[in-house]
């Protein structure tokens, strides 16, 4: 074998790392450019997973707009049955039995549970949490929590987690200990605070809404 030979060999070598560094090269920055956009991609799905509502109101993500009186609510439940009274709804799958108010299994009409109130969309509920409702008016009945504030009829007081009044949409409904959810009457809360549970029975809890604060102070004497 000749020295040139040796040489030619070594720059085929030389060439082939040259070459597969290169192809290195481009593979890495394929790869750095793949991988940016997946973390947009990312970034993005967690920034717009809430459902916007037709007047441009949102809810969380999964949950479903239903109208109301006003304009727009929301139901926890996805691809929800939203009741024609506009102020409940049923899971996917169920009616709204307005008499018993109850939901109604289609497929098996004796598997009931009861209706979820609908819950505000995120701008309304912020808007209530920052400003309580006033409720001065003698004629409409309230459930007093304190000397201060009410919730509506046919609720239950409840605690948020900072102490604050809050109420359950079911009358003598069961508060859990996140102090954001709730159960109906005869149900409990399971360890997440998240659903309902009775025997087999499973859906998922209401959440709570701001409880009113009147301006006429009770007099909490004798």
């Amino acid at each position: 074998m000749t020295p040139r030979n040796l040489f030619d060999g070594c720059s085929y070598f030389f060439l082939s790392i040259k070459t597969f560094e290169k192809l290195g090269l481009n593979i890495l920055k394929n790869c750095k450019i793949k991988m940016i956009a997946v973390l947009v991609l990312l970034m993005v799905g967690l920034v717009s997973t809430n459902t916007v509502c037709p007047d441009g109101t949102e809810c969380q993500d999964k949950n479903t707009c239903c109208l109301t009186k006003t304009g727009y609510a929301c139901c926890q439940y996805p691809s929800a049955m939203c009741c024609p009274d506009m102020a409940h709804c049923c899971p996917q799958g169920y009616q709204c039995d307005q008499e018993s108010l109850l939901c109604v299994n289609k497929a098996l009409p004796w598997y009931k549970i009861p209706h979820s109130r609908q819950i505000s969309t995120e701008g309304e509920e912020k808007k209530s949490l920052v400003t309580p409702v006033n409720s001065d008016n003698p004629s409409v009945a309230v459930v007093h929590c304190d000397n201060v504030y009410t919730c509506p009829d046919g609720t239950t007081c409840c605690r948020t987690p900072y102490g604050q009044w809050s109420c359950c949409p079911y009358a003598v409904g069961q508060c859990c200990f996140d102090g954001i959810h709730c159960c109906p009457f005869g149900y409990h809360c399971d360890s997440t605070s998240t659903h309902c549970l009775r025997g087999a029975l499973r859906f998922p809890a209401s959440q709570q809404i701001a409880a009113m604060q009147s301006n006429t102070i009770q007099d909490s004497c004798c």
